[in-house]
């Protein structure tokens, strides 16, 4: 790989003014790969190499995200970027001053209000959600038609809300309507069709994992033809076809579903996002369907760290990987005893085996 267009960095120690001290000066701009993480008592050592700007499989992804932010300096153009990265609450806190700045004739107001139900809704904050979509959609009944494609964006982003509260028939009839929209509309919303694909497969995994299973193959097929192959989004869906196998019993399957999917959201995503969490708990539960109760509390705990540092500690998803924890951590003690126990019993009968069985009583007399 050519590195001519590389930001180089380079080790600047022997220039400091501090004895012993180790500094590295990087060029702004410079990229790095991880190559791989290895936890130490006192340090966590990570091995990275400096990549190309024109490398063969990061500027598929760089060329996306650019897509995704708009090449214009703004403050919703920042918000969003503080979105993407996870940082909900200054990201929460920047939306709110655009809605001070923005007029209330501007039909951007759509965007902001949208926003604002996603920050709530993965905040856990689903009445909050709600409320921010229903205002979402007062305003798209003011400056929208009936039909336009981003009605069926708040549609959507609700129906997540709704199957968070359990309300599965309401969030399939607004993906059912927002699918609608998207497949009737003039202009490739293909991939906006796929996001939805996957959702009802969300929907339909647990009562008919035979129909979310097509509903997330038909995703995969719409987004391996217009997305990058190492996308974060193809990863989703490949997590959620491996989820499906799970329920169906196809644990070896879901297993390696899993673990391509985290392989590839670890060379796309910040290693503290909330997707992150996700995938290393989804490799806790298929090592714990196949009876790996010791590297199910290993995916465990990864996916904890990550979220008791970006989430609420009364956020749904970190109860649910807090129970996670507890569960496994019975279920190894109870599988380590039930093991010694085997062994014991088999140095008992062993034991026996080889004691003579014709012993006579001593007669009292």
């Amino acid at each position: 790989m050519s590195l001519t267009d590389a930001k180089p960095f380079a080790d600047i120690s022997k220039l400091s003014h501090m004895p012993g001290e180790r500094e590295i000066l990087f060029g702004l701009g410079a990229i790095f790969r991880i190559v791989s993480i290895e936890d130490y008592p006192d340090v966590c050592w990570v091995k990275l190499q400096l990549c190309s700007n024109n490398d063969i499989e990061l500027k598929p992804v760089f060329d996306r995200l650019r897509s995704r932010i708009c090449e214009k300096t703004s403050v919703e153009d920042f918000a969003v970027v503080l979105y993407e990265m996870g940082l909900l609450d200054k990201a929460k806190k920047t939306f709110k001053q655009l809605l001070t700045m923005c007029p209330k004739t501007n039909p951007e107001r759509i965007h902001i209000y949208r926003f604002l139900g996603q920050i709530a809704d993965e905040q856990g904050d689903y009445e909050q959600g709600i409320d921010m979509y229903n205002q979402t959609m007062q305003l798209e009944d003011e400056f929208l038609s009936l039909d336009d494609p981003e009605r069926a964006k708040t549609l959507n982003n609700l129906a997540l809300v709704f199957k968070a509260i359990g309300k599965n028939s309401d969030a399939v009839t607004c993906l059912e309507k927002a699918l609608a929209i998207w497949t009737n509309a003039k202009g490739d919303y293909r991939e906006n069709i796929a996001k939805c694909l996957n959702n009802l497969g969300i929907l339909f995994a647990h009562e008919q994992p035979h129909r979310a299973l097509d509903c997330f193959e038909q995703g995969l097929n719409i987004r391996r033809e217009i997305l990058p192959a190492n996308d974060a989004d193809i990863a989703e869906n490949l997590g959620n076809i491996g989820g499906a196998h799970g329920i169906l019993g196809n644990y070896e399957l879901a297993l390696t579903y899993a673990q391509q999917t985290l392989t590839m959201l670890t060379n796309t995503l910040p290693s503290m996002s909330a997707k992150m969490a996700d995938a290393y708990r989804s490799v806790g539960v298929a090592h714990a369907n196949l009876g790996d109760y010791q590297q199910a509390l290993h995916f465990y705990h990864k996916a904890a760290v990550i979220l008791r540092q970006i989430m609420e500690p009364n956020h749904p998803k970190l109860l649910q990987i807090e129970q996670d924890i507890r569960r496994m951590t019975m279920k190894r003690a109870g599988a380590s005893f039930n093991r010694r126990f085997d062994e014991v019993l088999a140095h008992l009968i062993n034991s026996h085996k080889d004691t003579p069985s014709n012993m006579s009583k001593e007669d009292n007399k």
